[in-house]
């Protein structure tokens, strides 16, 4: 390769992508997308749900894939798609359960695959089988939040089930792979609900917020890249909408943080690239880099915000210079 392109959370919209990856000079080339100068797309998940063109965008993604021209991980959609639509053991139930919010979340999905069930049940497979995280010589990609024991997980889980792609799987069985301990306090289940879904703290008694969904949250997504001791809750956690009004400059309480984030994400590892945070795009800068070795590409496309790439070429630090992005159209 001479370079990848790392597409953050599409959410359906799949026009955005196309128009993404033609100022990125990718040509269409018998039904796929290629770079003349053998550039690959990596994609940090999040593919369904929420958008207009979801099937047009798992289709092209999967293809992609299939036909080595992509890389891609699985995003929280994908394993709570997977959960959503895969029987317990003992079929008297689904292990992600169909309450009201579970299906509003995934109902634009549900919708654009009426009728095609068949077609739905081959795209749940691939799903299924996308691995969470990339790791390369010189960067990382992970959906949510890079958790120190990851790497240790994947190989474990690897050498036992000869299967690198074997993480999803394993967390839609109910005990034995799931209840693996890592270490001596977490489970395969608990990293990879981390990694794909952001790791969170409990917030001080009595303090709460409204997320974007109006749903009432006693705890919150830390920036788990950060260092908690001397900061700010307003400078610590994901900024959802209502949060900083509530919570000020109030000094995080470390006893609360996991103790594996309190030394945050060292700037000796190399850079690490993910999604799922719902940023929100400063028209004066565009998209911006957390640090030198940190990099989120969601900027909230499927709430009229951007779809963001970023173009890495094995640089050690990384910098604004090196986005491209495109608006939301619909």
């Amino acid at each position: 390769m001479t370079g990848y392109d790392i597409i953050g959370d599409i959410h359906g919209h799949y026009d955005e992508l196309i128009t993404l990856l033609t100022g990125m000079k990718y040509r269409k080339k018998d039904e796929v997308y290629v770079h003349p100068e053998g550039r690959l797309p990596i994609f940090v998940g999040d593919l369904i749900d929420r958008g207009p063109k979801i099937r047009e965008t798992i289709e092209f993604v999967k293809n992609m894939v299939d036909n080595k021209l992509a890389l891609c991980i699985a995003g929280n959609h994908e394993y709570n798609a997977v959960n959503f639509w895969k029987l317990t053991k003992n079929s008297t139930g689904y292990y992600r359960k169909h309450c009201r919010a579970n299906i509003i979340q995934h109902f634009a999905t549900i919708k654009a695959f009426q009728n095609r069930d068949e077609e739905w049940e081959t795209y749940l497979k691939w799903m299924e089988n996308l691995p969470i995280i990339i790791e390369m010589d010189n960067f990382r990609v992970v959906h949510a939040s890079y958790h120190p024991s990851v790497l240790k997980m994947v190989n474990k889980i690897s050498q036992i089930s000869k299967n690198p792609n074997y993480l999803i799987q394993s967390l839609s069985r109910e005990g034995d792979d799931a209840d693996w301990h890592v270490d001596d306090k977490l489970t395969v289940q608990d990293i990879t609900e981390k990694v794909l879904k952001g790791t969170e703290t409990k917030l001080p008694d009595g303090i709460h917020f409204y997320d974007k969904d109006k749903t009432k949250r006693t705890k919150a997504r830390i920036k788990w890249w950060l260092k908690p001791q001397n900061n700010t809750y307003n400078n610590y956690l994901e900024p959802l909408a209502g949060q900083q009004a509530i919570l000020k400059d109030m000094p995080v309480d470390v006893n609360l943080i996991d103790s594996y984030y309190l030394d945050g994400y060292s700037e000796n590892e190399k850079p690490v690239f993910f999604g799922h945070y719902w940023l929100q795009m400063n028209n004066d800068t565009g998209p911006c880099i957390q640090s030198k070795n940190v990099c989120c590409l969601d900027y909230s496309v499927a709430k009229q915000g951007y779809l963001v790439a970023y173009r890495f070429d094995g640089e050690l630090a990384l910098n604004n210079d090196k986005f491209i992005y495109c608006k939301a159209k619909t």
